[in-house]
């Protein structure tokens, strides 16, 4: 009768578990399932994967400020080692992204319920439990979108303020800076009463204070505070942004981001701004007339020490004696009768700076003939 008792408690949590409405799945210290139930047998054939739990598991150690220790460390504490982490899989082949909201606790084999299925006694074990919340998240990332896109249309607006801007003051300052030179030697070959003299130098003062007064006139960059950055949702925001213009534009878009990325430190808003640059050069690059190729890729993966974000696209591309001067300030291909990539000038400027703000850079791959491929690289671990 004793041995018939564990085989029945067995049966009945199985049961149990199978008719439960969310993701249940009892982990084994190497993230290893050992039980599951049927929604967890769903949501495998949903995602088209062998196992969802360790994507999840390691989602959730990503997302926790402090690492996995909060997750490993915590099995052999007491109750949940976390409750209701709210996780993102970013999933590849264009598919839309799932929010899940997951829960842990430790189990014991010497519990009472777990004595129905372990006999080897001493280890521990994580009760996973995942809710599947993509549909609120759907809405309330529709909200967010929305919101954010107003901040950042204010944001362009500064931006292009600032650009304008100095762009107007870099190019006032080579005249004022000839006026000095040419007043110079005209005091040094006919004295200081020279009347040339004197009235270039008046008008170099009128020039000069309305010079100060266009710099007054340049907005102060907006602060931010550093915080814990996921890539793929900033990438996602962007892409979400600029989906009128591509839809507009006939552009396909092909999102290959690494399901899972490590964290890092920097400026959200920035780096929205930087990739939104670089999208924004690519779409303008494929919305010329006649042109047919119209696909952007977007990728993410993690690369020697950081994180590696591709964005190419299949337009006409820069010519190879270009690509450097293209990350000049106030430099624009049209000027010289290129089409498409740095149509703002300072647009890939910007983005470079702002790379180099978090310890990375952007490049243009050489290699890529056909279309541009810009590579950006931020270390996960920036050099104090």
């Amino acid at each position: 009768m004793a041995e018939k008792q564990p085989k029945a408690g067995k049966a009945l949590i199985e049961a149990a578990v199978d008719a439960a409405p969310m993701v249940i799945a009892l982990l084994d210290a190497d993230d290893c399932v050992v039980l599951d139930n049927q929604e967890y047998k769903k949501l495998q054939a949903d995602l088209g994967m062998a196992e969802p739990a360790p994507m999840l598991m390691t989602s959730i150690r990503a997302e926790m400020e402090t690492g996995a220790a909060n997750v490993n460390g915590g099995r052999r504490g007491s109750g949940h080692v976390f409750l209701d982490r709210e996780v993102r899989l970013d999933l590849p082949g264009g598919k839309a992204p799932r929010w899940f909201s997951c829960s842990g606790s430790r189990v014991r084999e010497d519990d009472e319920a777990a004595d129905a299925f372990f006999a080897d006694g001493g280890r521990d074990y994580l009760l996973l439990v995942a809710k599947e919340i993509t549909g609120l998240r759907a809405q309330q990332e529709k909200a967010r979108v929305a919101a954010l896109q107003a901040v950042m249309a204010d944001e362009d607006r500064v931006s292009a303020l600032r650009e304008s801007l100095s762009a107007a003051t870099f190019r006032l300052e080579g005249p004022l800076n000839l006026m000095a030179s040419v007043v110079g030697m005209l005091a040094r070959r006919n004295g200081e009463r020279d009347a040339m003299a004197a009235a270039l130098a008046n008008a170099m003062a009128a020039g000069q204070q309305a010079l100060d007064e266009l710099r007054a006139m340049i907005p102060d960059e907006t602060r931010e505070p550093s915080g814990a950055i996921n890539v793929n949702e900033l990438l996602r925001d962007v892409l979400d942004l600029t989906t009128v213009r591509m839809l507009a534009a006939g552009i396909g878009v092909s999102w290959k981001p690494q399901a899972v990325l490590p964290a890092l430190q920097g400026y959200p808003n920035k780096l929205r701004g930087l990739f939104k640059a670089l999208i924004d050069n690519a779409i303008e690059a494929m919305s010329g007339r006649g042109w047919r190729e119209r696909e952007l890729i977007v990728m993410t993966r993690t690369q020697a020490g950081g994180i590696e974000i591709v964005i190419e696209d299949s337009g006409p591309g820069i010519p190879p004696e270009r690509q450097l001067k293209v990350f000049e300030p106030f430099y624009s291909t049209k000027r010289e009768g290129g089409r498409g990539h740095g149509h703002l000038g300072t647009g890939l400027a910007t983005a470079q700076q702002i790379a180099a703000d978090h310890g990375g850079s952007v490049e243009i791959d050489p290699e890529k003939t056909a279309g541009c491929r810009v590579r950006v690289m931020l270390p996960v671990k920036r050099r104090p």
